[in-house]
């Protein structure tokens, strides 16, 4: 076997298609990591500062924000996921005009779904935070205007995605990187004079965000337009094109589903945690921050997989789409229990990092310590829902999404009465959903019926 110090550290479309799967896709979702690491680090720099600043109440507030702020960001994900596959296949395709006029559209319907998204931010916070969530009366007024000032950066963040979307067709990952690099440390020095330089409360993170998120926006679209000229945004080309809002939808409707759901349900697991007071709700944000971190190499090597399926599909070469997809799977395993090891080992070190102590900080340890032990099977059927995306099954992603939810939800509120379990079900509950997606992954999978359209050649249905 080659070593890791012969791979070639490449982000092309040609290295994907002729590459060891293995190798290509592993050097091409680097990048992706590290930008998913940086987006995190977003709001992981605030709950660190919040913690260690202003203490419990405001970390928890953050905590209590982030779960719906994540929501409604999940409609762009969700979308960007979608077009990312359809691009992917117009790309394998060499369907050029076809990929010009479906990212316009694409870009047309980010940059209105994300002002919608910060609509919704202002009229339904409150509301969703006294009903549904339960938060505390104390710390009620700081966790809405957090909510409101981050979600005026929705439209750029929207935008910025779309524009990602359309690099990674191109196998493209590196440009990506290096702009969340730069507006990481901004984003980090920004939260640094806020809070002790100014002197603000939380919302100060909250600005501080807001300001990165649309000079990422700007400086992606500036080094796309620079690098892809053929492509490039500019007047008249984000429009609505209706011949591809049908395509687009199909693809991108259910992934965004899919990523609301899931981060949708966090609230219904947020509300389980607030009914044990504020030490857990300390200890749930933590958590909910540092199971991020763990998810990240999973959701990357996901990412590369759509944009690694959908080319083979889109060139009808199953063969090695086939082989790739056995490699990668064996690699998303892998890497997660070394890190998940680790991660059980120092589990009290990073919850003191964040300030926690005493009872919230048992909490959080015995919380990080069941996820990490149960993050390989997490490993082992995330990645096929980015298959199902890249050969023209995202109902199917969805169905297994919406299976886990409901399954976990269900011991969740079945067990938590129980003396014994208690609030422990919390965090077993993730056992139960996880074994039953593996079971329904793999059967369709290996038996669905989407396979059978292989033996027809598929062909991208615009251009």
């Amino acid at each position: 076997m080659v070593g890791v110090s012969k791979i070639r550290f490449r982000s092309d479309k040609e290295y994907l298609m002729t590459g060891t799967p293995w190798k290509a896709v592993l050097v091409f979702s680097i990048p992706i990591a590290v930008g998913y690491l940086l987006q995190i680090m977003y709001g992981t720099v605030d709950t660190i500062i919040v913690g260690r600043k202003l203490g419990e109440a405001a970390l928890s507030a953050v905590g209590n924000s982030v779960t719906l702020t994540t929501v409604f960001g999940c409609v762009s994900w969700g979308l960007s996921a979608g077009m990312n596959a359809v691009l992917s296949r117009y790309s394998g395709g060499e369907k050029d005009e076809a990929m010009r006029k479906c990212f316009g559209t694409s870009m047309a319907m980010n940059l209105t779904a994300g002002f919608m998204m910060t609509i919704l931010c202002f009229f339904l916070a409150e509301p969703i935070y006294r009903f549904v969530m339960g938060v505390p009366d104390d710390i009620m007024d700081l966790t809405v205007r957090y909510t409101q000032i981050f979600g005026l950066g929705f439209t750029f963040q929207f935008g910025y995605n779309a524009i990602g979307s359309m690099m990674r067709s191109f196998g493209d990952s590196l440009t990506i990187m290096y702009v969340l690099i730069s507006t990481t440390i901004l984003n980090t020095v920004l939260d640094l004079y806020f809070l002790l330089g100014l002197g603000m409360d939380a919302d100060g993170t909250a600005i501080a965000t807001a300001i990165c998120q649309v000079i990422s926006f700007f400086s992606l679209l500036y080094l796309y337009n620079r690098k892809y000229k053929d492509y490039a945004i500019k007047r008249g080309t984000v429009k609505f094109d209706w011949e591809y809002v049908h395509e687009i939808l199909e693809a991108s409707a259910p992934m965004a589903i899919q990523q609301v759901a899931i981060f949708g349900s966090a609230i219904l697991f947020q509300q389980a945690a607030n009914s044990y007071g504020s030490e857990m709700i300390a200890s749930y944000a933590v958590e909910r921050r540092l199971e991020a971190f763990y998810r990240l190499p999973i959701s990357a090597i996901g990412a590369g997989m759509v944009t690694f399926v959908g080319l083979h599909y889109g060139a009808k070469q199953y063969d090695r789409m086939f082989m790739g997809i056995r490699q990668l799977l064996i690699m998303s395993v892998v890497i997660t229990v070394v890190i998940s090891a680790i991660s059980i080992e120092i589990a009290p070190i990073l919850t003191s990092i964040f300030g926690l102590s005493g009872t919230s900080q048992d909490y959080c340890t015995e919380h990080l310590s069941v996820i990490n032990l149960l993050f390989p099977l997490f490993a082992l059927y995330f990645p096929m829902l980015s298959v199902f995306q890249a050969v023209k099954r995202p109902n199917m992603s969805l169905i297994v999404v919406i299976l886990e939810i409901v399954i976990r939800l269900f011991f969740l509120w079945a067990l938590m009465p129980d003396e014994l379990l208690g609030y422990h079900i919390i965090w077993w509950n993730a056992l139960f959903g996880w074994i039953v997606c593996i079971i329904v992954t793999f059967l369709y999978y290996k038996k669905g019926r989407w396979r059978n359209d292989l033996e027809r050649p598929p062909e991208a249905t615009a251009g």
